[in-house]
């Protein structure tokens, strides 16, 4: 019952952390993401407090609402991404949850790792969420082996949680790459036209 609260309430960090990302990222792929994080915080913590029938659903859910949020992660990570990707992960989601999950996963880890390098303010987060992603995996096999062991799914829990949070700096670089293109953008357009007009009739 005391590892059962445990995992309740180490679900919610996941819920702290979709607030965070729907206060503080400007895209709506990026508040959305947020609003999915949510969504696996509470089944998170539904699943954890579930019994009997219900259970394997919650479990279901559980996996599910993880694979959805990893969709709408890559969404707003990569905005040129064509939207049929995003519905294909999505529609994939109930059948293939894991791959799905790990296909996004990879693309942001690769992504994160790529942009820390360009970017030495990131350098910090994104090491921080490569420790967390590696004790995170220690914490997953070691349960996997030692299933009896105590607040080993906690501890996952808030290894998770954390790495989790720290994909809000990766969005921010993100966002502020699009802002630049678009400011880009907008001062080449008045150009364009002062081009075209000896061509007009």
């Amino acid at each position: 019952m005391c590892e059962r609260c445990c995992n309740i309430t180490t679900s919610i960090p996941y819920v702290v952390c979709g607030c965070h990302a729907m206060r503080h990222r400007c895209t709506a792929s990026g508040k959305t993401w947020g609003a999915s994080l949510v969504g696996v915080g509470i089944a998170s913590a539904a699943f954890h407090g579930s019994y009997g029938s219900f259970r394997e659903w919650g479990r279901r859910m559980d996996f599910w609402t993880i694979s959805a949020a990893s969709n709408l992660m890559t969404r707003a990570l990569f905005p040129c991404v064509p939207a049929s990707v995003t519905a294909a992960g999505m529609l994939a989601t109930p059948f293939k949850p894991f791959l799905v999950s790990f296909v996004n996963s990879t693309a942001m880890e690769l992504k994160f790792l790529a942009a820390a390098r360009r970017n030495p303010k990131l350098r910090g987060p994104q090491r921080l969420h490569a420790v967390c992603c590696l004790l995170g995996l220690g914490a997953f096999a070691l349960e996997d082996w030692k299933p009896d062991l105590p607040l080993v799914h906690s501890a996952w829990h808030l290894l998770s949680s954390t790495a989790v949070a720290t994909i809000n700096h990766l969005l921010a670089d993100v966002e502020e790459e699009e802002r630049c293109k678009q400011a880009r953008n907008a001062q080449q357009r008045p150009q364009l036209v002062l081009q075209m007009q000896p061509l007009l009739p």
